[in-house]
């Protein structure tokens, strides 16, 4: 199965199972509080890989809507919390693999991930309930393409 959103998938999904997406996205970009050029650049990059069904301005606030909530986090509750809403936002199990995709592929990038970057994917491999053995095919796929 591949990893990456088709047209029909995404014309199915509410705006709230888009939204949450594009927080899952912005919380790994966000991980370990370094916001450099380069992940940002991969995270536009990714991101306009995704066939939305939005415009690029409606796409365009929803990132920054995203950015603004993840960044002004000041607990680890909120951060459980915005697992927990992403879970239950996105129930369709190969919607969620494909999310934990786009996730991983904006967080490798040709390098080691920090304790806080493996954090935040192990929770969303808890919280997504995802098979481990498929994150490894996931994680082996991505790292492939970086």
């Amino acid at each position: 199965m591949t990893t990456a959103f088709t047209s029909e998938e995404m014309n199915r999904l509410t705006d709230g199972m888009k939204d949450a997406i594009v927080e899952v996205v912005v919380a790994g970009v966000l991980a370990n509080g370094s916001t450099s050029e380069a992940r940002l650049a991969k995270c536009e990059a990714e991101l306009r890989k995704v066939p939305w069904g939005r415009t690029e301005d409606d796409m365009l606030e929803t990132v920054k809507d995203a950015f603004s909530k993840i960044d002004s986090f000041t607990t680890v509750e909120q951060a459980v919390g915005l697992v927990k809403h992403a879970a239950q936002t996105i129930p369709e199990p190969a919607i969620r693999e494909k999310t934990f995709a786009l996730l991983a592929r904006v967080m490798y990038m040709g390098k080691p991930l920090d304790e806080k970057e493996k954090t935040v994917l192990a929770a969303f491999v808890m919280g997504f309930e995802l098979d481990r053995a498929r994150v490894q095919e996931i994680v082996d796929e991505v790292k492939k393409d970086v």
